[in-house]
């Protein structure tokens, strides 16, 4: 099943559990090792390690209509890779069995493998929901693939949301201490921007704006309470794509931020 028939069959459904996933990898030094590899691999290699996994999980209609927000994130500094995949597997076997549907940024040849991978690393042979999810048989948008469509490839996350007005970037603090681990808050923001950009496909996808023009403001309504304990999303809280007034960027009050 390909990912434009899943995101028909999303726009078509009712009220469905959706979850947004982003994982960030490092090098295993001791598979590295062991393959005698020791220049650089590709980010989808099985000779990464997982760092940190997010999830932002909410229930979300045709219309945009979205609720029940949960962002949760495992650093391996405080799960350890085997628990962090492990968390990940029993968010996405609940997502499955509650008939949702899994959105990523390239997941397919990126998050899905990479996870894969490294629940085979650790004899996590029983596990439903990542294989099935990365076997093609839940139902996934891989966004870079939705946003670029005949085009090819877009090499960046950050590029697919600034094209719509949304950027990821902001102020950098300099001589702060950090809230959350570096991978942790990198996550979180990719998460955020793939709810966005999944916005617009599902907009595209509807042939209609009201999931930009419902769907973008409750994001910002639930990204305001969270910057209260995740400073690193403070950025969000002035975005006009965000605001419950939210417009096209470059119409009127519809600027970048």
């Amino acid at each position: 099943m390909t990912s434009a028939k899943n995101a028909d069959r999303v726009t078509s459904a009712t009220r469905r559990r959706c979850c947004v996933l982003d994982i960030e990898v490092a090098p295993d030094p001791h598979a590295r090792v062991l393959a005698g590899r020791r220049g650089s691999v590709p980010m989808s290699s099985p000779l990464n390690q997982i760092v940190n996994a997010s999830a932002m999980t909410f229930y979300s209609d045709a219309l945009g209509r979205l609720d029940g927000f949960d962002l949760t994130s495992f650093h391996r500094d405080e799960y350890g890779e085997a628990d962090v995949v492990d968390n990940v597997e029993a968010i996405l076997d609940h997502v499955r069995g509650d008939d949702g549907f899994l959105v990523t940024y390239n997941g397919i040849a990126h998050d899905l493998p990479v996870l894969r991978a490294r629940q085979l690393r650790w004899w996590q042979c029983s596990g439903r929901g990542i294989a099935e999810f990365a076997e093609g048989q839940g139902e996934h948008i891989d966004l870079m693939i939705e946003m670029a469509g005949a085009g090819g490839r877009w090499a960046a996350l950050s590029d697919a949301c600034a094209s719509v007005g949304f950027s990821l970037r902001g102020p950098v603090p300099i001589g702060e201490t950090p809230h959350l681990p570096y991978e942790t808050e990198k996550c979180e923001l990719d998460v955020v921007g793939t709810s966005v950009l999944m916005l617009y496909v599902l907009a595209a996808k509807a042939r209609s704006v009201e999931p930009l023009s419902r769907g973008l403001p409750a994001l910002g309504r639930r990204l305001r309470t969270l910057a209260a304990a995740r400073p690193h999303l403070e950025r969000f809280a002035l975005s006009p794509l965000l605001q419950d007034d939210a417009r096209a960027w470059g119409s009127e009050g519809g600027v970048a931020t």
